[in-house]
């Protein structure tokens, strides 16, 4: 069975593996395959994956020697939904005069920038966001409205 990109599929949690100068790795299974594919760990530390459990992935491209790059369902934000983020600094977009660049926090604690227009700032401490996508572990975000 071929994986196809964009394409999500349930992994079975194998085990934890450690690599020499690369770190640790969630080993995975494919159900139907069997194929096994690494997932690394610390990228996915807060994510909860754990031996023995079955995790969704998204597979997020596929290379031309034929590697695979997972991306696991993201614990708290689904792809398409908006969230409120807390606003942790606000800057003037120095490519676009009418946009403002807006530092928020994850609930993880990641960092993520987002251009916003000024009048989309109603509130200094928090912002409704919508997540397009999560890439690594961190979602990509946009303004709405």
């Amino acid at each position: 069975m071929k994986l196809k990109e964009g394409e999500v599929y349930p992994f079975q949690v194998l085990k934890m593996v450690s690599i020499p100068d690369q770190g640790g790795f969630f080993q995975l299974r494919h159900p139907v395959s069997g194929r096994r594919l690494l997932l690394s760990a610390s990228r996915y530390s807060n994510f909860g994956i754990k031996p023995g459990t079955i995790i969704d992935c998204k597979v997020e491209k596929v290379s031309c020697t034929g590697k695979v790059y997972l991306e696991p369902k993201h614990p708290l934000y689904s792809e398409g939904n908006t969230y409120p983020f807390n606003i942790i600094e606000v800057e003037k977009s120095k490519k676009n005069s009418s946009k403002l660049v807006i530092k928020v926090q994850d609930l993880f604690g990641n960092t993520i920038e987002v251009d916003c227009p000024k009048e989309m700032l109603k509130s200094s401490k928090k912002i409704n966001l919508r997540v397009e996508s999560v890439h690594k572990g961190i979602p990509s975000l946009t303004c709405i409205g």
